[in-house]
């Protein structure tokens, strides 16, 4: 049994296996960030510091440009040429 709390309703504009992914991928970057000292308590700290995010258009990447910008990193990544404005739109400061 699941409490309907524990519950979020899927994005419209992503496909089931697109959604089912979101959890693991975000987990994995929240366990990367707090391994390396960035978290909300640690937020003041860390704000204005740069990151290097590697593969910043994959899945653990995508999410990972996206927590870095909310605790205020500049934010560097790789990826290919064809997925740097992807990876712009994301948050990334440098590609």
């Amino acid at each position: 049994c699941v409490r309907e709390s524990a519950l979020a309703r899927m994005p419209v504009n992503l496909s089931f296996p697109e959604a089912a992914c979101l959890p693991l991928v975000t987990l994995t970057s929240m366990q990367a960030f707090r391994r390396g000292g960035i978290c909300e308590e640690s937020r003041e700290n860390v704000k204005g510091k740069r990151i290097l995010i590697h593969a910043g258009s994959g899945g653990v990447g995508s999410v990972a440009i996206q927590l870095a910008k909310h605790f205020g990193l500049h934010v560097v990544t790789t990826c290919s040429a064809r997925n740097a404005a992807f990876t712009k739109s994301l948050g990334a400061d440098e590609v």
